[in-house]
This record gives structure tokens, sequence and C-alpha cells, in this order.
């Protein structure tokens, strides 16, 4: 699902978007339309932008994202490696991919059935890989 598109040449977020507006994927400059939030079963599957062609290849291996996901490859691993790290280490605690914590959703999130030093109740991964710019002070925090 990406989250990133150009609507008057500006970046924007889904949010920013009105209903039934278009906008243009950064990576294969194709039109995406906006998709509102919702619940899939008792998912809750967040605001997001569809490529324009999902709906006849809803089907395909892309999940109908026109060959543009909203995280690549190099992500993907490094929230694999991130999880199957917390569960090696920590074979006892809950651990789950983006899972809502504070009103945030982290990558990776374990939950330790107890606190434990020097991590409190848990332990939330945010995989960054293009994102050079990130606040990482301003999204660190310990509870």
């Amino acid at each position: 699902m990406p989250y990133l598109g150009l609507y008057d040449e500006e970046e924007v977020l889904p949010p920013q978007v009105p209903d039934g507006e278009s906008v243009l994927c950064p990576v294969c400059e194709e039109q995406m339309s906006v998709v509102r939030s919702h619940y899939r079963d008792s998912t809750f599957v967040s605001r997001h932008f569809r490529h324009s062609d999902q709906d006849e290849q809803l089907g395909n291996a892309n999940g109908g994202d026109g060959g543009c996901a909203g995280e690549s490859d190099i992500h993907y691993k490094m929230k694999s490696i991130a999880y199957a790290r917390l569960e090696n280490d920590y074979p006892d605690a809950s651990i789950e991919f983006e899972s809502e914590l504070d009103g945030r959703i982290p990558d990776v999130r374990l939950e330790f059935p107890e606190p434990t030093a020097p991590y409190g109740k848990g332990i939330a991964v945010e995989a960054q890989y293009q994102n050079t710019g990130k606040d990482k002070a301003a999204v660190t925090i310990r509870l």
C-alpha cells in the first residue's frame, strides 16, 4: 500500500488528499487514487493510495500495487531480520509485525510478559533504510 504521492507537484500523505482526487506515484508516475480507512475483517486498514490499475489487477502477485510497493524489498528484509533476532533473543516475549503502540505503528513490536531492564515493557523497531533525515531522538522513547 503506497503512502506517498504527488499532488499538485507536492509530496503528500493520504490524509492530505480529498476523497475522489488522484495523485501521481513518485516511483512510476502513474495515477493513484485515495482509499479511505476501513476494517478488513477485524483489522484496521489506514487511509492509503492505490494504483488506478489495481482494480483490474486485484489478484496479481504484487497485491495490485502496479509494481510499486509501499516498502522496498530491503525494508521488508530489515523487518524480517529484526523480528527473527528479537524472537531468538527473547523467546518468551510476544512479537508482532506492525502492531499499534500508543498511536504509532512500529515495523516490529515486542512485549515482555513482565517489565525487563533496561527495556521496560518492550521494544519497538522501526526499520530505516532510505529515510536518512529521520529525527531518531524525536521518535525514541522508553516506557
